[in-house]
């Protein structure tokens, strides 16, 4: 199941539930809290996310050069406008996220699908995440490639399929210099 389905008020609740574990967390006292909506509506804006600077280049080159590309996220119904918003849906045929599908990355699930909507074999496949368990392990155990990109967030994250950015993902896969 994807971790919306488990609070009242499906993503609302999370982001409530969210917002109050780290307030709590901080000691910030209730009057001083902002409003969840409020904070999840920061979410949404372009203004509130980075875009590493290669991304946009390397999605072309690959979109260029005959790759179908694809978005598996454990996000909420967002998604898909906030991709817009930044100028990066354009480069994908396939956009599946927890919230819509009922199920988030580790579940083997939310890969099968992405698979079943791009009409293509995991064996034909390359998941590239920055997260060992919910990316690479995931994406390995059903049968994809998988390259784990090194951003710092799995200090643990070693071998020949880490990769320093998007850009040495590209060149790994298409051999592109």
């Amino acid at each position: 199941a994807d971790r919306y389905r488990f609070f009242p008020d499906g993503e609302d609740g999370w982001w409530r539930r969210i917002c109050s574990l780290a307030f709590d967390g901080c000691f910030v006292p209730e009057p001083a809290r902002p409003d969840a909506r409020q904070l999840r509506e920061i979410f949404t804006r372009p203004s509130s996310w980075r875009v590493y600077p290669e991304t946009r280049a390397v999605l072309a080159a690959l979109s260029d050069g005959g790759y179908r590309l694809g978005v598996i996220s454990n996000w909420d119904s967002r998604l898909r406008n906030l991709l817009a918003e930044l100028d990066l849906d354009r480069f994908f045929e396939v956009v599946i996220f927890s919230a819509e599908a009922g199920c988030e990355k580790p579940d083997a699930s939310i890969f099968r699908e992405a698979l079943r909507r791009a009409g293509t074999e995991a064996a034909r496949s390359v998941h590239i995440g920055d997260r060992l368990k919910e990316d690479y392990a995931a994406a390995r155990a059903c049968g994809l490639g998988a390259l784990l990109i090194d951003r710092g967030l799995e200090p643990e994250a070693t071998g020949d399929d880490v990769v320093t950015d998007l850009a040495d993902a590209m060149r790994r896969i298409t051999g592109w210099r």
